[in-house]
């Protein structure tokens, strides 16, 4: 049949109500049809296509494998995600490379696109970082910001996996924790390869530097912790014997916090020094088969009555406090084994 053509007819008005006439070639003759008809040749299509794949119109179908080309919108993912999760992010007047940390200083306009900076350890404004670009920006240029999973071929070569990469003192990433500045982790060595390397993102929160500079998960450069007991006293606590005369030193000054025990073999009399505000000492008293006469300083106070002695095979527990730095200081509790 000859070919047909409308020429010089003018726009119709949208929307379509779906009573406009279209016409077309069917089986070799001239025909025409409504634009319903073809939505609903569509439809019909769309229907077998679901009637082919066996699916209902609320069906939720699972894919072993789906390609997508362009953008995907959905209000719901759930599953495993594999790759990199990403903001979108625009250069905020500067030139970024590829793999620079990246802190957020605020928004284009009412829109989420996210203007972004270097991260630096050594700028506070400039800091924390909140991902990682895995591709060079140009200044004012809009792209993607790594927030979370893999970012591929890079060059991780001499570093070892599993090892954290930090945002560096004055920006860019480093395998070398900082010493000063704000120290932040912002990923995980992956694979180790000059050009085909991986990183895991992982954004941690930036913090001071802890006084030591250990290797990573080196907790021995910190600050030191006295061994406590079982029973769970406090730090710098610790038991031990001091040896029995008929008269005994209190060093304040090294024995605070401390539990110590004394077997009386004869007559006790204590005397202090060093005594300081807050300082305490436990002494157990351990009598042997005789009676035993216990001195202490006259200015001490005691909390009930004042031992004059310790009966034969008995055990007490002297408490003693300093609230200053004289014996006219100190107040001490005594108890005594039934």
């Amino acid at each position: 049949m000859s070919t047909t053509t409308i020429t010089g007819l003018p726009d119709a008005t949208t929307p379509l109500t779906g009573n406009e006439r279209v016409p077309m070639d069917q089986a070799g003759t001239t025909k025409d049809a409504t634009t319903q008809d073809i939505a609903d040749l569509a439809l019909a299509d769309a229907a077998a296509a679901r009637t082919a794949l066996g699916l209902n119109t609320d069906d939720s179908p699972t894919f072993a494998d789906l390609t997508l080309t362009g953008l995907l919108t959905a209000p719901h993912i759930h599953g495993n995600l594999a790759g990199e999760v990403y903001q979108h992010v625009r250069a905020d007047g500067v030139s970024l490379t590829a793999l620079t940390p990246y802190h957020v200083v605020g928004s284009q306009g009412d829109t989420d696109l996210a203007l972004v900076i270097a991260a630096r350890g050594d700028t506070v404004a400039a800091m924390p970082a909140s991902g990682i670009l895995p591709a060079a920006l140009n200044s004012n240029e809009a792209g993607h910001g790594t927030v979370a999973g893999v970012i591929t071929g890079v060059n991780t070569a001499g570093l070892t996996s599993g090892d954290p990469v930090y945002v560096g003192l004055t920006g860019g990433l480093t395998a070398t924790r900082p010493a000063t500045g704000l120290v932040q982790v912002v990923a995980i060595v992956g694979r180790v390869h000059a050009s085909t390397g991986s990183l895991a993102v992982a954004v941690g929160p930036a913090l001071p530097p802890l006084a030591y500079t250990a290797a990573y998960g080196d907790l021995s450069g910190l600050p030191g912790v006295a061994t406590t007991s079982t029973a769970g006293l406090r730090a710098a606590t610790s038991f031990s014997t001091i040896t029995y005369g008929a008269t005994v030193a209190l060093d304040f000054a090294s024995l605070d916090a401390q539990y110590r025990t004394i077997s009386l073999t004869g007559n006790l009399e204590l005397t202090t020094s060093n005594l300081a505000n807050g300082r305490t000492l436990v002494i157990r008293l351990v009598a042997d088969g005789s009676q035993r006469t216990l001195t202490f300083p006259t200015d001490w106070k005691f909390i009930g009555t004042k031992p004059a002695n310790i009966a034969a095979s008995k055990t007490a527990v002297l408490s003693i406090t300093a609230f200053g730095t004289a014996n006219a200081d100190v107040v001490a509790a005594y108890a005594v084994q039934s």
